[in-house]
């Protein structure tokens, strides 16, 4: 495995992972339970968590291939500008999600506002990870670009229809 591909790998984590803190969040609020709040912020907290290995593998998986095209160095540094602030705001929502566990231990006001902090929080990260995930996926899949043309790859003959077979 190279750092290419446990970049690859890990990256996944906190994407899903916050994806799913909003819609266990989104259940909490509508039901109302507490525990599922407390799940919620847990998923948060464990997300923001992912978040820094996932980032922190990016500029090895850089280096482990130096010869890039134009295109891929200008997908690159725009990718790696879109992770910078999805990794901040996963460890902000993060550390709220865990300051919300925490203080509800002292008061219940805590669980209630923080909960709605670190959900808004989630649901902001989210879409921040997915427009990084994006970008990376164009660097790693050209056929994704927006303007690339498409290579027919089919034999020929491929569309005739075969009638008969000897």
């Amino acid at each position: 495995m190279n750092a290419t591909h446990l970049h690859l790998m890990l990256n996944h984590l906190p994407v899903v992972g916050m994806l799913l803190a909003v819609m266990v969040g989104l259940y909490a609020w509508r039901f109302g339970s507490r525990e599922v709040r407390r799940l919620a912020l847990g998923i948060v907290a464990a997300a923001g968590g992912m978040a820094l290995p996932a980032y922190l593998t990016g500029s090895r998986a850089e280096r482990a291939e130096p010869q890039r095209s134009p295109v891929e160095r200008a997908l690159l540094r725009e990718h790696e500008e879109a992770a910078g602030i999805a990794f901040l705001l996963a460890e902000l929502t993060g550390i709220v999600a865990l300051g919300a566990l925490f203080g509800a231990y002292r008061s219940p006001q805590w669980l209630d506002r923080g909960f709605a902090v670190a959900i808004a929080g989630a649901a902001v990260t989210s879409a921040s990870m997915a427009y990084t995930a994006h970008l990376g996926g164009q660097i790693a899949h050209p056929e994704t670009r927006g303007g690339t043309p498409h290579i027919d790859a089919s034999p020929v003959g491929a569309d005739e229809e075969i009638s008969s077979v000897p």
